[in-house]
């Protein structure tokens, strides 16, 4: 429905667009246990008050907040942590309905390959993601307090990976050689200090990675893109090498912990979003085609770690379970 947008004038993309998330939505808010994570969300949303204050330092301000509600008015956890789905869509809606650039780069790329992990997986960092939105886009380099590094700040108070958007930004507008030592010198640090950093850096770290093929589907979906933006818009070239050139960082560090390919996702949303900057060319049609055709080859690679995790663990995403059937 997305593609006929493109023959849309004026502001009628929003209802098409609307209208086509409206059935997305009633997957992710009538969910039950459906989710990799969901049960462990679950879980910390059905502990008592006490054990919420003390493990807090555990748990981002923002999800905390949920957590007390849930308590003080005795709600149901599931309801509550579907409200939750329900404002990462909202918010998510909101930045990518303002203009018809921006709903043909969630259409093609973020909905096959975040959206279901953003709303009914991991929930923090879709809802951090969804609010650093603003803050990837915005181009200016003043210091002054916007709409922009507000949203930015409760990004961070969802998720502390968060910071990696800012350093992003700041690595692109770098000259080469400072990036290129930049790069290396976290490179050599990483191993310098690897232990240590992988059992402090994500949720994954008591895993070894299993295979060299360990993080190869972020990569690859980044490389696409990124090649397709680049023929393109020659004048991203540069970027574009930057953030390829993380992306095999976190590579790399995937070899050794799993929490390389939070942070390879991480960069991916980054590198999506910030697509929305990039338009007004001759072959635009033929540009947002062959984004839609790699989103289309990100969500079957998504949907393989669906089908292979199917009834694993107490929340897997298959079998789908609707909330009453819990």
């Amino acid at each position: 429905m997305s593609l006929f947008s493109l023959k849309i004038k004026g502001d009628g993309y929003k209802l098409l667009f609307f209208v086509s998330l409206i059935p997305a939505t009633l997957v992710v808010i009538l969910r039950g246990l459906v989710g990799t994570d969901t049960e462990t969300y679950i879980s910390i949303l059905d502990q008592s008050i006490f054990s919420i204050k003390e493990n807090a330092r555990g748990i981002e301000p923002f999800f905390l907040f949920f957590a007390k509600i849930r308590h003080y008015f005795d709600l149901n956890s599931q309801y509550v942590l579907n409200s939750f789905s329900f404002i990462i869509i909202f918010i998510l809606y909101l930045f990518f309905s303002k203009n018809k650039q921006r709903s043909l780069i969630f259409c093609s790329l973020v909905f096959p390959i975040f959206f279901y992990d953003m709303t009914m997986n991991g929930l923090r960092y879709g809802m951090a993601f969804a609010f650093a939105c603003w803050f990837i886009v915005d181009g200016s380099n003043s210091l002054k307090l916007n709409k922009s590094k507000i949203m930015y700040f409760i990004s961070f108070l969802n998720h502390k990976s968060s910071l990696l958007f800012l350093s992003f930004k700041l690595l692109q507008k770098a000259s080469l050689k400072n990036f290129l030592i930049i790069l290396f010198t976290a490179l050599i640090i990483f191993f310098a200090l690897k232990s240590y950093l992988i059992y402090k850096i994500a949720d994954y770290t008591d895993f070894v990675s299993p295979s060299i093929f360990s993080g190869s589907q972020p990569l690859i979906i980044t490389f696409l893109i990124l090649i397709c933006n680049t023929y393109f818009f020659k004048s991203n070239s540069r970027r574009n090498l930057f953030l390829l050139l993380i992306q095999i960082f976190f590579y790399i560090i995937t070899k050794f912990t799993y929490a390389g390919i939070r942070f390879q996702f991480l960069e991916l949303f980054y590198i999506i979003v910030i697509l929305c900057n990039d338009e007004n060319i001759l072959r635009y049609k033929k540009y947002i085609f062959l984004l839609f055709i790699i989103g289309f080859l990100g969500f079957l690679l998504r949907l393989n770690n669906f089908i292979s995790t199917s009834g694993q663990g107490g929340s897997p995403f298959l079998p789908y379970e609707f909330l009453w059937e819990n």
